[in-house]
Protein backbone atom coordinates (compact mmCIF):
# COMPACT_ATOMS: atom_id res chain seq x y z
CA UNK A 1 0.00 0.00 0.00
CA UNK A 2 2.70 2.85 -0.43
CA UNK A 3 4.54 2.77 2.53
CA UNK A 4 7.09 5.54 1.11
CA UNK A 5 4.12 7.61 -0.20
CA UNK A 6 4.06 11.00 0.59
CA UNK A 7 0.44 11.33 0.48
CA UNK A 8 -0.70 11.57 4.28
CA UNK A 9 -3.63 9.95 4.63
CA UNK A 10 -2.44 7.19 2.94
CA UNK A 11 1.06 6.54 5.46
CA UNK A 12 -2.27 6.28 8.01
CA UNK A 13 -3.73 3.90 6.22
CA UNK A 14 -0.78 2.23 6.04
CA UNK A 15 -0.59 2.50 9.91
CA UNK A 16 -4.11 1.72 10.69
CA UNK A 17 -3.67 -1.47 8.90
CA UNK A 18 -0.90 -2.82 10.26
CA UNK A 19 -2.00 -2.11 13.34
CA UNK A 20 -4.63 -4.80 12.64
CA UNK A 21 -2.16 -7.51 11.14
CA UNK A 22 -0.14 -10.28 12.64
CA UNK A 23 2.21 -11.04 9.79
CA UNK A 24 3.87 -8.72 8.48
CA UNK A 25 5.30 -9.16 5.04
CA UNK A 26 7.29 -6.50 3.28
CA UNK A 27 8.68 -6.07 -0.09
CA UNK A 28 11.51 -4.14 -1.65
CA UNK A 29 13.70 -4.52 -4.53
CA UNK A 30 17.40 -3.87 -4.36
CA UNK A 31 17.10 -0.31 -4.91
CA UNK A 32 14.65 0.15 -1.81
CA UNK A 33 14.52 -2.01 0.63
CA UNK A 34 16.19 0.36 3.17
CA UNK A 35 13.88 2.93 2.54
CA UNK A 36 13.86 5.04 5.80
CA UNK A 37 9.91 5.33 5.49
CA UNK A 38 9.32 1.99 5.54
CA UNK A 39 11.91 1.56 8.18
CA UNK A 40 9.98 4.05 10.18
CA UNK A 41 6.57 2.04 10.09
CA UNK A 42 8.50 -1.48 10.96
CA UNK A 43 10.56 -0.21 14.14
CA UNK A 44 6.85 0.75 16.24
CA UNK A 45 6.42 -3.07 15.58
CA UNK A 46 9.51 -4.51 17.02
CA UNK A 47 8.91 -8.09 18.70
CA UNK A 48 4.69 -7.34 18.05
CA UNK A 49 4.18 -8.71 14.54
CA UNK A 50 6.30 -11.85 12.58
CA UNK A 51 7.75 -10.26 9.57
CA UNK A 52 8.23 -12.01 6.34
CA UNK A 53 10.44 -10.32 3.87
CA UNK A 54 10.55 -10.65 0.10
CA UNK A 55 12.84 -9.23 -2.60
CA UNK A 56 11.05 -8.08 -5.97
CA UNK A 57 12.56 -7.65 -9.15
CA UNK A 58 15.05 -10.56 -8.37
CA UNK A 59 18.20 -10.54 -11.31
CA UNK A 60 21.37 -12.78 -11.32
CA UNK A 61 22.97 -14.39 -8.46
CA UNK A 62 23.61 -11.66 -6.53
CA UNK A 63 20.82 -10.26 -3.79
CA UNK A 64 20.54 -8.47 -0.34
CA UNK A 65 19.32 -10.82 1.65
CA UNK A 66 22.27 -11.07 3.84
CA UNK A 67 22.74 -7.09 4.50
CA UNK A 68 18.84 -7.17 4.55
CA UNK A 69 18.82 -9.65 7.15
CA UNK A 70 21.41 -7.83 9.48
CA UNK A 71 20.08 -4.31 9.55
CA UNK A 72 16.72 -5.90 10.40
CA UNK A 73 18.24 -8.33 13.38
CA UNK A 74 20.27 -4.83 14.53
CA UNK A 75 17.30 -3.10 14.70
CA UNK A 76 15.82 -6.33 17.01
CA UNK A 77 13.36 -7.00 14.12
CA UNK A 78 14.10 -10.68 13.09
CA UNK A 79 13.29 -12.10 9.91
CA UNK A 80 11.05 -15.48 10.05
CA UNK A 81 11.25 -16.43 6.28
CA UNK A 82 12.98 -14.61 3.50
CA UNK A 83 11.62 -14.47 -0.33
CA UNK A 84 13.54 -13.62 -3.09
CA UNK A 85 10.86 -13.24 -6.39
CA UNK A 86 10.21 -11.86 -10.00
CA UNK A 87 6.79 -11.55 -9.53
CA UNK A 88 6.77 -10.39 -13.34
CA UNK A 89 7.85 -13.58 -15.11
CA UNK A 90 6.07 -15.78 -12.67
CA UNK A 91 3.07 -13.31 -14.18
CA UNK A 92 4.09 -13.92 -17.80
CA UNK A 93 4.06 -17.60 -16.82
CA UNK A 94 0.88 -17.95 -15.67
CA UNK A 95 -0.79 -15.77 -18.28
CA UNK A 96 0.88 -18.53 -20.81
CA UNK A 97 0.20 -21.63 -18.88
CA UNK A 98 3.55 -22.85 -18.75
CA UNK A 99 5.25 -24.64 -16.04
CA UNK A 100 6.88 -22.86 -13.29
CA UNK A 101 11.08 -21.95 -14.45
CA UNK A 102 13.84 -20.40 -12.84
CA UNK A 103 13.48 -17.01 -13.87
CA UNK A 104 11.10 -16.81 -11.27
CA UNK A 105 13.26 -17.46 -8.36
CA UNK A 106 11.51 -18.15 -5.19
CA UNK A 107 8.09 -17.61 -6.04
CA UNK A 108 6.62 -20.89 -5.91
CA UNK A 109 8.36 -20.85 -2.65
CA UNK A 110 6.32 -18.33 -1.61
CA UNK A 111 3.29 -19.30 -3.05
CA UNK A 112 3.51 -22.52 -0.83
CA UNK A 113 4.01 -20.51 2.31
CA UNK A 114 0.67 -18.40 1.61
CA UNK A 115 -1.54 -21.69 0.61
CA UNK A 116 -0.02 -24.38 2.96
CA UNK A 117 1.92 -22.98 5.79
CA UNK A 118 -0.38 -20.41 6.86
CA UNK A 119 -3.05 -22.66 7.78
CA UNK A 120 -5.07 -22.30 11.20
CA UNK A 121 -2.42 -24.36 13.45
CA UNK A 122 -0.02 -21.74 11.36
CA UNK A 123 -1.66 -18.43 12.17
CA UNK A 124 -2.13 -20.03 15.76
CA UNK A 125 1.36 -19.85 16.30
CA UNK A 126 2.23 -16.65 14.86
CA UNK A 127 -0.33 -15.19 17.21
CA UNK A 128 0.98 -16.37 20.26
CA UNK A 129 4.39 -15.83 19.11
CA UNK A 130 3.50 -12.08 18.45
CA UNK A 131 1.23 -11.92 21.98
CA UNK A 132 4.90 -13.23 23.27
CA UNK A 133 6.60 -10.66 21.91
CA UNK A 134 4.43 -7.59 23.09
CA UNK A 135 4.30 -9.05 26.08
CA UNK A 136 8.25 -9.27 26.73
CA UNK A 137 8.12 -6.06 24.93
CA UNK A 138 5.82 -4.19 27.64
CA UNK A 139 7.28 -5.44 30.74
CA UNK A 140 10.68 -4.47 29.49
CA UNK A 141 9.44 -1.15 29.48
CA UNK A 142 8.02 -1.11 32.68
CA UNK A 143 10.83 -2.80 34.40
CA UNK A 144 12.85 0.27 32.39
CA UNK A 145 10.75 2.72 34.19
CA UNK A 146 11.07 1.27 37.16
CA UNK A 147 15.13 1.06 36.94
CA UNK A 148 15.33 4.73 37.81
CA UNK A 149 13.08 3.85 40.28
CA UNK A 150 15.04 1.00 42.17
CA UNK A 151 17.70 3.55 44.28
CA UNK A 152 15.42 5.95 45.12
CA UNK A 153 12.86 3.22 46.72
CA UNK A 154 15.69 1.68 48.79
CA UNK A 155 16.59 5.01 50.17
CA UNK A 156 13.34 5.41 51.12
CA UNK A 157 13.29 2.16 52.54
CA UNK A 158 16.43 2.61 54.96
CA UNK A 159 14.68 6.27 55.85
CA UNK A 160 11.50 4.81 56.80
CA UNK A 161 13.39 1.81 58.87
CA UNK A 162 15.82 4.85 60.61
CA UNK A 163 12.96 6.96 61.72
CA UNK A 164 11.49 3.34 63.37
CA UNK A 165 14.61 2.67 64.79
CA UNK A 166 14.71 6.26 66.01
CA UNK A 167 11.42 6.45 67.47
CA UNK A 168 11.21 2.36 69.20
CA UNK A 169 15.06 3.28 70.93
CA UNK A 170 13.70 6.66 72.77
CA UNK A 171 10.38 4.64 73.79
CA UNK A 172 12.39 1.90 75.06
CA UNK A 173 14.64 4.67 76.70
CA UNK A 174 11.30 5.87 78.36
CA UNK A 175 10.68 3.03 79.98
CA UNK A 176 13.34 1.48 80.63
CA UNK A 177 14.92 3.76 82.89
CA UNK A 178 11.18 5.16 84.16
CA UNK A 179 11.38 1.24 85.71
CA UNK A 180 14.89 1.20 86.75
CA UNK A 181 15.64 4.62 87.77
CA UNK A 182 13.65 4.37 90.96
CA UNK A 183 14.51 1.04 92.78
CA UNK A 184 11.30 1.75 95.54
CA UNK A 185 9.00 0.33 92.77
CA UNK A 186 10.68 -2.81 92.51
CA UNK A 187 11.12 -3.19 96.40
CA UNK A 188 7.27 -2.22 96.64
CA UNK A 189 6.86 -4.86 93.61
CA UNK A 190 8.65 -7.43 95.46
CA UNK A 191 7.30 -6.85 98.53
CA UNK A 192 3.77 -7.58 97.59
CA UNK A 193 4.55 -10.60 95.93
CA UNK A 194 6.32 -11.76 98.91
CA UNK A 195 3.64 -10.64 101.23
CA UNK A 196 1.08 -13.49 98.80
CA UNK A 197 3.22 -16.13 99.71
CA UNK A 198 4.75 -15.28 103.30
CA UNK A 199 3.87 -17.96 106.02
CA UNK A 200 5.41 -18.96 109.59
CA UNK A 201 5.12 -16.52 112.51
CA UNK A 202 7.74 -13.92 110.90
CA UNK A 203 5.55 -14.42 107.63
CA UNK A 204 2.78 -13.19 109.18
CA UNK A 205 4.08 -10.12 110.71
CA UNK A 206 5.65 -9.21 107.77
CA UNK A 207 2.14 -9.36 106.22
CA UNK A 208 1.14 -7.15 109.18
CA UNK A 209 4.15 -4.47 108.53
CA UNK A 210 3.21 -4.44 104.69
CA UNK A 211 -0.96 -4.08 105.42
CA UNK A 212 0.15 -1.35 108.01
CA UNK A 213 2.54 0.30 105.37
CA UNK A 214 -0.01 0.19 102.43
CA UNK A 215 -2.94 1.44 104.44
CA UNK A 216 -2.31 5.46 103.57
CA UNK A 217 -2.20 4.70 99.61
CA UNK A 218 -5.07 2.12 100.10
CA UNK A 219 -7.46 4.24 102.03
CA UNK A 220 -6.41 7.49 99.22
CA UNK A 221 -7.76 4.42 96.80
CA UNK A 222 -10.72 4.50 98.38
CA UNK A 223 -11.49 8.07 97.01
CA UNK A 224 -9.79 8.96 94.27
CA UNK A 225 -7.93 6.51 91.29
CA UNK A 226 -4.38 5.08 91.66
CA UNK A 227 -1.80 7.12 89.73
CA UNK A 228 -1.26 3.53 87.83
CA UNK A 229 -5.23 2.81 87.17
CA UNK A 230 -5.08 5.19 83.73
CA UNK A 231 -5.02 4.02 80.53
CA UNK A 232 -1.19 2.45 80.82
CA UNK A 233 -2.20 0.01 83.74
CA UNK A 234 -5.06 -1.08 81.89
CA UNK A 235 -6.10 -2.89 85.56
CA UNK A 236 -7.53 -5.90 84.07
CA UNK A 237 -9.39 -8.28 86.28
CA UNK A 238 -6.20 -11.11 86.09
CA UNK A 239 -3.64 -8.66 86.83
CA UNK A 240 -1.44 -8.65 89.76
CA UNK A 241 -0.79 -6.17 91.82
CA UNK A 242 2.74 -5.86 91.65
CA UNK A 243 2.28 -5.92 88.03
CA UNK A 244 -0.13 -2.82 88.49
CA UNK A 245 2.62 -1.59 90.29
CA UNK A 246 5.00 -1.38 87.72
CA UNK A 247 2.89 -0.64 84.85
CA UNK A 248 2.27 2.80 86.75
CA UNK A 249 5.22 3.98 86.71
CA UNK A 250 7.04 2.65 82.99
CA UNK A 251 3.93 2.22 80.49
CA UNK A 252 2.71 6.00 79.51
CA UNK A 253 4.44 6.83 76.30
CA UNK A 254 2.20 9.89 76.37
CA UNK A 255 5.69 12.02 77.09
CA UNK A 256 5.99 15.24 74.79
CA UNK A 257 9.13 14.27 73.81
CA UNK A 258 8.43 10.81 72.17
CA UNK A 259 4.98 12.41 70.28
CA UNK A 260 7.09 15.84 69.16
CA UNK A 261 9.90 13.27 67.74
CA UNK A 262 7.22 10.87 65.50
CA UNK A 263 5.22 14.39 64.18
CA UNK A 264 8.99 15.47 62.81
CA UNK A 265 9.67 11.93 61.70
CA UNK A 266 6.19 12.23 59.90
CA UNK A 267 6.62 14.86 58.42
CA UNK A 268 9.90 13.77 57.02
CA UNK A 269 8.72 10.87 55.66
CA UNK A 270 5.52 12.33 53.78
CA UNK A 271 7.59 14.78 52.22
CA UNK A 272 9.98 11.63 51.10
CA UNK A 273 7.22 10.01 49.94
CA UNK A 274 5.15 12.92 48.22
CA UNK A 275 8.97 13.26 46.05
CA UNK A 276 9.18 10.14 45.08
CA UNK A 277 5.40 10.21 43.81
CA UNK A 278 3.92 8.02 46.17
CA UNK A 279 0.03 9.10 47.65
CA UNK A 280 -0.05 10.79 50.18
CA UNK A 281 -0.85 8.26 53.45
CA UNK A 282 -3.86 9.13 55.96
CA UNK A 283 -1.56 9.62 59.58
CA UNK A 284 -3.18 6.84 61.91
CA UNK A 285 -2.28 9.43 64.67
CA UNK A 286 0.50 8.94 67.74
CA UNK A 287 -2.20 7.00 69.66
CA UNK A 288 -1.66 4.33 67.73
CA UNK A 289 2.75 3.88 67.86
CA UNK A 290 1.50 4.47 71.56
CA UNK A 291 -0.47 2.06 72.27
CA UNK A 292 1.60 -0.62 70.11
CA UNK A 293 4.86 0.51 72.46
CA UNK A 294 2.86 -0.06 75.57
CA UNK A 295 1.43 -3.35 74.56
CA UNK A 296 4.95 -4.54 74.00
CA UNK A 297 6.27 -3.36 77.10
CA UNK A 298 2.93 -4.25 79.03
CA UNK A 299 3.63 -8.01 77.24
CA UNK A 300 7.19 -8.26 79.15
CA UNK A 301 5.96 -7.35 82.29
CA UNK A 302 3.38 -9.74 82.01
CA UNK A 303 5.73 -12.66 81.37
CA UNK A 304 9.47 -12.25 82.01
CA UNK A 305 9.26 -9.44 84.07
CA UNK A 306 6.74 -11.21 86.66
CA UNK A 307 7.90 -14.43 86.32
CA UNK A 308 11.45 -13.35 87.73
CA UNK A 309 9.57 -11.38 90.46
CA UNK A 310 7.87 -14.58 91.36
CA UNK A 311 11.06 -16.88 91.06
CA UNK A 312 12.48 -14.31 94.02
CA UNK A 313 9.17 -13.84 95.72
CA UNK A 314 9.04 -18.15 95.98
CA UNK A 315 12.17 -18.02 97.33
CA UNK A 316 12.20 -15.50 99.76
CA UNK A 317 9.22 -17.94 101.52
CA UNK A 318 10.17 -21.55 100.78
CA UNK A 319 9.90 -23.57 103.57
CA UNK A 320 13.86 -23.59 105.11
CA UNK A 321 13.81 -19.91 104.98
CA UNK A 322 10.38 -19.57 106.69
CA UNK A 323 11.86 -22.07 109.09
CA UNK A 324 15.12 -20.27 109.67
CA UNK A 325 13.14 -17.37 110.22
CA UNK A 326 10.66 -18.87 112.39
CA UNK A 327 13.01 -21.03 114.70
CA UNK A 328 15.07 -18.06 116.70
CA UNK A 329 11.94 -17.18 117.78
CA UNK A 330 10.50 -20.80 118.42
CA UNK A 331 13.27 -21.21 120.65
CA UNK A 332 12.49 -17.62 122.46
CA UNK A 333 9.46 -18.87 123.40
CA UNK A 334 10.07 -22.59 123.86
CA UNK A 335 12.28 -21.18 127.41
CA UNK A 336 9.71 -18.72 127.75
CA UNK A 337 7.31 -21.25 128.31
CA UNK A 338 10.21 -23.57 130.19
CA UNK A 339 10.85 -21.05 132.22
CA UNK A 340 6.98 -20.29 133.32
CA UNK A 341 5.92 -24.06 133.86
CA UNK A 342 9.10 -24.71 135.99
CA UNK A 343 8.51 -21.87 137.87
CA UNK A 344 5.02 -23.30 138.51
CA UNK A 345 5.80 -26.47 139.65
CA UNK A 346 8.55 -24.94 142.16
CA UNK A 347 5.94 -22.39 143.91
CA UNK A 348 8.48 -19.22 142.29
CA UNK A 349 6.58 -16.30 141.93
CA UNK A 350 7.57 -14.67 138.29
CA UNK A 351 6.69 -10.73 138.77
CA UNK A 352 5.67 -8.70 135.80
CA UNK A 353 9.30 -7.14 134.98
CA UNK A 354 9.89 -11.01 133.70
CA UNK A 355 6.99 -10.98 131.38
CA UNK A 356 7.88 -7.29 130.09
CA UNK A 357 11.37 -8.38 129.70
CA UNK A 358 10.62 -11.47 127.36
CA UNK A 359 8.01 -9.56 125.53
CA UNK A 360 10.36 -6.82 124.53
CA UNK A 361 13.42 -9.45 123.77
CA UNK A 362 10.27 -10.95 121.61
CA UNK A 363 9.93 -7.72 119.90
CA UNK A 364 13.63 -6.83 119.36
CA UNK A 365 14.22 -10.48 118.29
CA UNK A 366 11.57 -10.52 115.42
CA UNK A 367 12.15 -6.92 114.50
CA UNK A 368 15.29 -8.13 113.85
CA UNK A 369 14.64 -10.86 111.67
CA UNK A 370 12.32 -9.09 110.10
CA UNK A 371 14.56 -6.12 109.09
CA UNK A 372 17.24 -8.66 108.22
CA UNK A 373 13.93 -10.46 106.16
CA UNK A 374 13.48 -6.61 104.42
CA UNK A 375 17.46 -6.57 103.44
CA UNK A 376 17.27 -9.67 101.63
CA UNK A 377 14.32 -8.41 99.83
CA UNK A 378 16.23 -5.34 98.86
CA UNK A 379 18.83 -7.54 97.13
CA UNK A 380 16.55 -8.97 95.33
CA UNK A 381 14.51 -6.16 94.08
CA UNK A 382 17.60 -5.03 92.97
CA UNK A 383 18.56 -7.98 91.02
CA UNK A 384 15.06 -8.19 89.86
CA UNK A 385 15.61 -4.91 88.79
CA UNK A 386 18.78 -5.81 86.51
CA UNK A 387 17.21 -8.84 84.78
CA UNK A 388 13.89 -6.74 84.38
CA UNK A 389 15.80 -4.07 82.56
CA UNK A 390 17.42 -6.75 80.25
CA UNK A 391 14.24 -8.37 79.51
CA UNK A 392 12.23 -5.08 78.47
CA UNK A 393 15.02 -4.64 76.26
CA UNK A 394 14.84 -7.93 74.68
CA UNK A 395 10.82 -7.91 74.35
CA UNK A 396 11.27 -4.14 72.76
CA UNK A 397 14.24 -4.77 70.52
CA UNK A 398 12.21 -5.68 67.52
CA UNK A 399 10.86 -2.73 65.55
CA UNK A 400 7.79 -1.38 65.14
CA UNK A 401 5.81 0.18 62.34
CA UNK A 402 5.25 3.37 63.45
CA UNK A 403 4.49 4.37 59.72
CA UNK A 404 2.50 0.91 58.75
CA UNK A 405 0.58 2.87 55.18
CA UNK A 406 4.14 4.28 54.17
CA UNK A 407 5.68 0.77 54.33
CA UNK A 408 3.22 -1.03 52.99
CA UNK A 409 2.86 0.98 49.58
CA UNK A 410 6.44 1.03 49.76
CA UNK A 411 6.57 -3.10 50.04
CA UNK A 412 4.21 -3.33 47.15
CA UNK A 413 6.20 -0.69 45.03
CA UNK A 414 8.88 -3.56 45.40
CA UNK A 415 7.13 -6.21 45.16
CA UNK A 416 5.82 -4.98 41.45
CA UNK A 417 9.67 -4.60 40.34
CA UNK A 418 10.26 -7.94 41.56
CA UNK A 419 7.59 -9.53 40.44
CA UNK A 420 8.26 -7.60 37.06
CA UNK A 421 11.99 -9.06 37.28
CA UNK A 422 11.05 -12.23 37.46
CA UNK A 423 8.49 -12.19 34.37
CA UNK A 424 11.02 -10.90 32.40
CA UNK A 425 13.41 -13.91 32.97
CA UNK A 426 10.23 -15.98 32.87
CA UNK A 427 9.65 -15.27 29.65
CA UNK A 428 13.21 -14.66 28.29
CA UNK A 429 13.76 -18.44 29.72
CA UNK A 430 10.73 -19.80 28.05
CA UNK A 431 11.17 -17.59 24.48
CA UNK A 432 13.36 -20.31 22.84
CA UNK A 433 9.43 -22.51 23.51
CA UNK A 434 7.87 -20.17 22.19
CA UNK A 435 6.60 -21.20 18.54
CA UNK A 436 7.03 -18.86 16.01
CA UNK A 437 5.76 -19.00 12.21
CA UNK A 438 5.99 -21.99 10.26
CA UNK A 439 9.18 -21.63 7.66
CA UNK A 440 8.85 -22.37 4.10
CA UNK A 441 11.20 -25.17 2.26
CA UNK A 442 12.80 -22.32 0.07
CA UNK A 443 15.31 -20.08 1.20
CA UNK A 444 15.83 -18.62 4.63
Amino acid sequence: PDSDTVVREHRETVIEVLRLCDLVMICGSAEKYLDEATWSLLRPLKGERALVCVETKAAGDAGVETHWRARLEEAGLPVHAYFRVNALHALDRKLSGREPSGEEFGFPDLERFLHEELTREGIARIKRSNVAGLLMKTVTQLEDALAGEAEELETLSAELKQYNEDLWTRANRIVTNRLAVEPYVWNQALAREVSLRAKGIVGTAFRFFEFLREFPLRAAGLFTPLPFQGRSAGASHGERPAERILAGRGLDLSAPGLEDAYRNARSRVSVAFARAGFTPQEDPGFHQLANALEERAASALRGPVMERLERRARLLTCWPLTLAADLPLLAFLGLTCWNIVTAFFFGQFLDVTFFLHSAAVLGVLTGGIILGGYVALRFMAWTVRGGARRDLRLAMSGAVQAFPAEQQALDEARSHAAYLRELRESLRDRGAAIPGPAQSPGRR
